[in-house]
C-alpha cells in the first residue's frame, strides 16, 4: 500500500512541477487557445462566414508561428 502512496504522490509532483513552470502553464494555455480558435474556423466555414474565417486563420497562424 505505501508504494501505491508513493507512486501517486510522484504523479502529482510531475503533473504540478510541469504545470507551474512558465513553459508548462504557457505551452497548456497556448493548445487551448489554438483548439478554441480551430473550433471557431469550423463554426465560421461552415456558415460562410468569409471574413471571419480569414480573420481566424490568421490569428491561427500568428500563434501557431515558433517564436
Amino acid at each position: 500500500m505505501m508504494g501505491d502512496v508513493g507512486a501517486v504522490a510522484t504523479v502529482i509532483n510531475t503533473v504540478a512541477s510541469w504545470f507551474m513552470s512558465e513553459d508548462g502553464y504557457a505551452e497548456w494555455s497556448k493548445r487551448r487557445k489554438l483548439a478554441s480558435l480551430r473550433s471557431e474556423a469550423a463554426k465560421a466555414l461552415a456558415q460562410n462566414d468569409w471574413p471571419e474565417h480569414r480573420r481566424i486563420v490568421a490569428e491561427l497562424k500568428r500563434l501557431s508561428d515558433k517564436p
